[in-house]
């Protein structure tokens, strides 16, 4: 694992746009002025990494491949994150340091998109009997909302239980 003075010593972050830039590299790190001056001119000053298909960015580092936003943490923080790292806003090539948190595995799970194969238009919100009902789960607890005649008392319904639930605001939004 890379250590945030290695990576200190071979790229640059930029917290405020989130992006990552490749630094110069002395001769040390080559076998010759030639392979040294090739690599400066190709990369020294570009930005580094590419976004995957999963939509992160990765950045390779010597062989090793890494997740931009926990090299963003590494950066910033003197350590990698113990667990997770949220995306606040859900853009997952945004690794702005403010849009970064770290969580365990069930507080990121309480930050995630709505469902695509959501019917409502609402996360937890379906139909029931005629009427509509809020309701959220989590590894531990579900909580559920009475059937409501109208999708905007199941809508409170879901806010409360996301509240009581301690989920992130910005659980179930399409950002």
């Amino acid at each position: 694992m890379i250590t945030q003075a290695e990576l200190k010593a071979l790229i640059h972050y930029s917290p405020d746009t989130g992006h990552f830039t490749w630094l110069g590299r002395p001769l040390s790190m080559f076998q010759d002025k030639r392979r040294r001056n090739i690599w400066n001119a190709r990369y020294a000053g570009k930005r580094a990494g590419s976004v995957r298909t999963d939509g992160y960015i990765g950045i390779m580092i010597h062989p090793t491949g890494y997740v931009a936003h926990r090299l963003a943490w590494l950066y910033v923080n003197g350590e990698f994150p113990a667990e997770h790292t949220d995306h606040i806003n859900h853009q997952r090539a945004d690794n702005r340091i403010k849009n970064l948190r770290e969580v365990s595995p069930a507080e990121n799970s309480q930050n995630r998109n709505r469902s695509k194969v959501n019917s409502s238009g609402y996360t937890g919100i379906y139909r029931k009997n005629g009427g509509w009902r809020a309701e959220i789960k989590t590894k531990l607890k579900r909580g559920r909302g009475p059937t409501r005649e109208t999708i905007a008392q199941a809508i409170f319904d879901r806010l409360q239980l996301e509240k009581d639930f301690g989920f992130h605001p910005n659980h179930g939004a399409v950002i």
